[in-house]
């Protein structure tokens, strides 16, 4: 549980000269986006029963909170433990190749049946982070969107495109893993990401050190 001060509705976070960090939503209530919370939900457990991910490399990956414990914990009860990396990137150390999809996306038929399957159930949700990205920061998302349009011509990407609204070109799936406070080294300036929490949890909150809060994810459905 974060000392920091809880965030616990609705916010966007914005700089003095009115620049927008983020925004904090719980836009998925049980009257309005049942179907998005229920589909994604379905898709991610479906994935996890015939696809299992990776476990996390704790000697290059230092943000995974007890990553021992945890893994003993999960795999030990039979539970689904690790991170998928579904993505258009370039890989370490080869900065002058072309991008194309992750290996765990295309690792061969069977497994990219899966992740095409899990990317036409989550539509719904992909399609709605498009609608919260446009609105808390116009200009950023249209640069995301026609960055990811630009890139649909140019590289494999469009196999895995389920909206016209999508525009990040990478998801990172999470299972029963824990992460603190952290900087990814290789994210761009005033870059966006989008995140979601899923299932039934205690805790969890998201941590934001230099604005001295903390989020306070629902068992329920939010997103940032």
């Amino acid at each position: 549980m974060s000392s920091l001060p809880p965030v616990n509705q609705d916010t966007v976070v914005e700089t003095r000269d009115g620049t927008r960090l983020m925004g904090l939503f719980r836009p998925w209530k049980p009257e309005l986006g049942q179907e998005v919370v229920e589909g994604a939900m379905e898709a991610i457990i479906q994935l996890g029963d015939v696809y299992k991910p990776k476990a996390p490399k704790e000697q290059s990956n230092k943000q995974y909170v007890g990553y021992t414990s945890q893994q003993k914990r999960w795999t030990h009860g039979g539970k689904v433990f690790g991170v998928y990396h579904f993505a258009l990137w370039k890989q370490m150390g080869h900065s002058r190749m072309a991008p194309t999809l992750s290996s765990e996306t295309i690792g061969n038929t069977e497994k990219f049946n899966h992740v095409d399957q899990f990317f036409r159930k989550i539509a719904p949700l992909i399609q709605t982070i498009g609608l919260l990205f446009r609105g808390v920061d116009i200009e950023a998302y249209a640069s995301y969107l026609i960055n990811y349009n630009d890139w649909l011509d140019e590289t494999p990407l469009r196999i895995l495109q389920t909206s016209n609204r999508a525009c990040f070109a990478g998801l990172a799936l999470l299972r029963n893993t824990q992460v603190g406070p952290h900087r990814d080294g290789e994210d761009i300036k005033d870059g966006w990401v989008a995140m979601c929490a899923w299932g039934e949890f205690e805790g969890g909150e998201m941590v934001l050190p230099e604005l001295t809060c903390s989020y306070s994810f629902s068992k329920e459905i939010s997103s940032s």
